[in-house]
């Protein structure tokens, strides 16, 4: 890799790719998924789940582009999406009574 390509910090001990980034969120907004498991991410970008993971909380925590859906895959796996890709996929009858909930999905 080249050494004038930018990084994002994800904690004091970890630097993240630009390119890395950008391949979860690709794999985030995938028009194949309204949502996405970790394991599904992991099998898109050939990240490991502990990697993918701490991706998510990044980019929740300090961009809060990414959203965790209320709702669990039968085998109890966690759904996550980007706040664009949701918007793109609901339709706004969708978003209306996600807004009288008070959820985002």
């Amino acid at each position: 890799m080249s050494e004038d390509l930018k990084y994002i910090e994800i904690d004091e001990s970890q630097e993240i790719h630009l390119n890395i980034l950008n391949k979860v969120m690709d794999a985030l907004e995938n028009d194949k998924y309204k949502y996405r498991t970790i394991k599904g991410l992991c099998n898109d970008t050939n990240f490991s789940e502990e990697e993918v993971y701490k991706i998510l909380n990044h980019l929740s925590a300090s961009k809060n582009l990414i959203i965790q859906s209320t709702y669990i895959t039968e085998g109890g796996e966690t759904l996550y999406t980007t706040r664009n890709h949701l918007k793109k996929k609901s339709t706004i009858w969708q978003r209306i009574c996600a807004s009288i909930k008070g959820t985002v999905d």
